[in-house]
């Protein structure tokens, strides 16, 4: 069975490009273009993980504060410089970067344990 992964980034195109064909057995991405959206789908759907990009509209901050009102136990990962410990912490964040080498690493553990 596949895992079921949600990006969030107003520029997931060239995040995604590498990752679709790495991972193409094993994840079932579905991307949108900013907090919004992801919040509904969210709401509407359930997701393994979710990769949200900090600088984007509806940041990703404020993306996660409503995801995990929705769903508490969400399993999130910050894709941006913008991340920091701090708000990282504060939200509950499995993992966060600003290195695409080191959220591909985070999911190939993730794959591992699920």
């Amino acid at each position: 069975m596949k895992l079921e992964v949600l990006i969030a980034d107003d520029d997931y195109i060239s995040f995604i490009q590498g990752f679709r064909e790495k991972f193409k057995d094993k994840i079932n991405f579905t991307c949108v273009e900013g907090g919004v959206h992801a919040v509904k789908l969210v709401g509407d759907r359930n997701y393994d993980l979710i990769i949200l990009d900090y600088n984007m509209p509806f940041n990703g901050y404020e993306t996660a504060k409503k995801i995990r009102e929705l769903k508490k136990d969400s399993k999130i990962i910050g894709y941006s410089a913008l991340w920091n410990e701090t708000n990282a912490q504060e939200l509950g964040l499995l993992y966060y970067s600003w290195m695409e080498k080191d959220i591909e690493r985070k999911l190939f553990d993730f794959i591992r344990r699920n």
